[in-house]
């Protein structure tokens, strides 16, 4: 409960996963601090509900909506119909956005560019760029995969196919994707800001990171891992927030629990810098249904001071922002730098004298 009311403390935030506890696959939720445990999307007669992704801005989730027994691990025959539902977290409002579409090879299907714009892969096998209040498309890739298909990060830079993972260079004019190397594992993926690839290294983990920039690699967390609370080390299905502050993921407890549609898995949520990706501190559990609970997303409210970084001693000049000295009253703000240092003024200005992550607040009073 603790953790969950810390977790709290970081903004507006919630997680979202697939979860077969009902006896069906359907989309679940619950918020930051622990509350508000609920199943999101609709009973469906006969279907079931994986790859839910977070819009950026947090109203809205997509998902697929498989015929049963079929499921996103299988490429689909000719005849059968995987609509794109696009949800409005609010109310549970959910609609059909795109009636045929893939995953890549496991649960992911999409990658938000920005709140109203997302890429995702057609019926057909195509990669699509697609224009959510207005349903007008642009076809990315030149040639459709047989099978599956790939995502591309919202940079329009790399793509990858599920599995193996590849972070292979995209060529926007032409429509064209260089392979690249494939990574031993599975379910990789796009930090929001293109700058990142991350996925599963071998059975359970690591979750590895890759700097797509400079190729240098490193683990976010690690297989077993010590700050892994109860025992639950063996990982699966990651997934950046994407203000880059917050990886969710699932684990079970050992490699007997290893098959991902039957085993015991539980989503855990835990901070990360978002400029290194580097795990802050241990991750925190979100589900304990024996069902399986996987393929979980994350979404956190932005910073509205942003993010800052160098080298100690570092000083900052923070500013308000819009509209926060209009805020219609004569109290003072007062500046909390996370070190024990406070000040007051419409400017923050400070210097760290010591390395470390500091969270800042600005408040009226």
């Amino acid at each position: 409960v603790e953790q969950w009311r810390q977790m709290g403390k970081l903004g507006r935030g919630f997680l979202v996963w697939e979860s077969n506890r009902t006896g069906r696959w359907r989309i679940w939720y619950r918020e930051l601090d622990g509350s508000g445990l609920r199943q999101l999307s609709p009973d469906e007669e006969g279907r079931d509900h994986f790859a839910p992704h977070i819009a950026p801005d947090g109203t809205h989730l997509v998902y697929l909506s498989y015929p049963a027994p079929w499921n996103a691990y299988q490429s689909i025959p000719k005849g059968i119909s995987v609509p794109l539902h696009l949800l409005r977290i609010e109310d549970g409002i959910d609609s059909v956005l795109v009636p045929s579409a893939r995953s890549y090879s496991e649960d992911r299907a999409v990658v938000w560019i920005g709140n109203h714009e997302l890429i995702y892969i057609d019926g057909r096998g195509f990669t699509q760029q697609l224009d959510v209040a207005t349903g007008e498309e642009q076809q990315l890739t030149e040639e459709p995969h047989p099978k599956f298909g790939f995502l591309i990060n919202p940079t329009l830079t790399r793509a990858t196919l599920g599995k193996p993972p590849t972070f292979s260079i995209f060529d926007a004019e032409q429509g064209v994707i260089a392979r690249r190397r494939a990574e031993n594992g599975c379910q990789p993926y796009f930090s929001h800001d293109g700058r990142w690839g991350f996925w599963i290294q071998k059975n359970g983990g690591p979750v590895r990171r890759i700097d797509l920039i400079t190729g240098a690699t490193g683990n976010i967390i690690s297989r077993d891992d010590p700050q892994m609370p109860e025992g639950h080390g063996y990982l699966y299905f990651p997934m950046l927030s994407s203000c880059q502050r917050l990886i969710a993921f699932a684990a079970s407890r050992s490699p007997n629990e290893h098959d991902q549609f039957k085993a015991d898995y539980d989503v855990f949520v835990g901070r990360v810098d978002p400029l290194s990706l580097e795990l802050i501190d241990e991750p925190v559990r979100y589900s304990f249904d024996p069902g399986t609970d996987r393929y979980p997303d994350v979404f956190l409210s932005g910073m509205e001071l942003g993010h800052h970084r160098g080298e100690a001693p570092f000083s900052i000049a923070l500013e308000l922002p819009d509209g926060g000295i209009d805020a219609g009253t004569r109290e003072p703000w007062r500046w909390n730098f996370g070190d024990g240092t406070s000040a007051a003024g419409e400017t923050g200005t400070h210097t760290f004298e010591r390395p470390g992550l500091y969270p800042v607040t600005a408040s009226l009073g």
